[in-house]
């Protein structure tokens, strides 16, 4: 059996929300150091706001909105850079996609 989740996120009010607090909410450990890498603003908007809405389809993919935190999902990339996610030691595979305005995930996990 396959579940599916999306979720779309809306960069520009990432933007204005993106404070080291406001970041800490979302991203564990391992992708804080990935984000503090990132050389540019935009790019770091469109870095975190692709993660809370890969993470938001994870949640809905698993039918677990509120069972678990947001940093308790990992975002990782493969040899080839694609996006997986880990939540428990589950692989769910996800793909984000970033437009000017908007990032876009989706999560499907076969059970």
């Amino acid at each position: 059996m396959a579940s599916v989740g999306i979720d779309i996120v809306e960069n520009q009010r990432i933007g204005k929300l993106m404070s080291d607090s406001f970041v800490k909410k979302f991203l564990n450990d391992d992708e804080l150091e990935d984000f503090r890498n990132i050389g540019t603003e935009d790019r770091r908007v469109e870095f975190l706001a692709g993660r809370i809405a890969a993470k938001e389809a994870v949640l809905k993919c698993l039918k677990t909105p509120n069972i678990c935190s947001l940093r308790d999902i990992t975002i990782r990339n493969d040899g080839l850079g694609a996006p997986y996610a880990e939540y428990e030691g589950h692989e769910i595979q996800i793909s984000i996609s970033h437009e000017k305005l908007f990032s876009v995930a989706v999560a499907m996990f076969l059970q």
